[in-house]
């Protein structure tokens, strides 16, 4: 079981860098699932969001409280990704990046942007 957990980081920390488009789709073709980086690196940046938030509000959250709200976004973010990329039979990497621009645009409208 070691052996398998040590592939897993080792496989999950050379694909969290990025590639290009042309390499993530024939790795997906081939049937190798990679974790986008968008997803593997987003922890750190929702950690930093959340001590910004607890600054501005002068809080305090416990680290249990700071890992379980992490927990939650990473799983419903993965999901997503997950969900979305099978429905489509596009790579996660596809997949989050379509969501991401979603996003923006949904932001964009509300703003009347576009």
């Amino acid at each position: 079981m070691g052996d398998l957990n040590l592939f897993e980081s080792v496989r999950k920390n050379l694909c969290s860098c990025s590639s290009d488009l042309s390499l993530d789709e024939t790795l997906f073709a081939s049937g190798i699932t990679i974790l986008p980086d968008i997803l593997v690196n987003a922890g750190g940046v929702i950690v930093s969001y959340f001590e910004m938030i607890q600054n501005l509000n002068l809080d305090h959250w416990t680290e249990s409280e700071v890992s379980r709200r992490l927990e939650e976004r990473m799983v419903r973010s993965f999901t997503d990704v997950s969900d979305l990329a099978g429905r489509n039979s596009v790579s996660l990497r596809r997949a989050a990046y379509t969501i991401a621009v979603g996003r923006v645009v949904r932001a964009m409208r509300m703003r009347g942007w576009v």
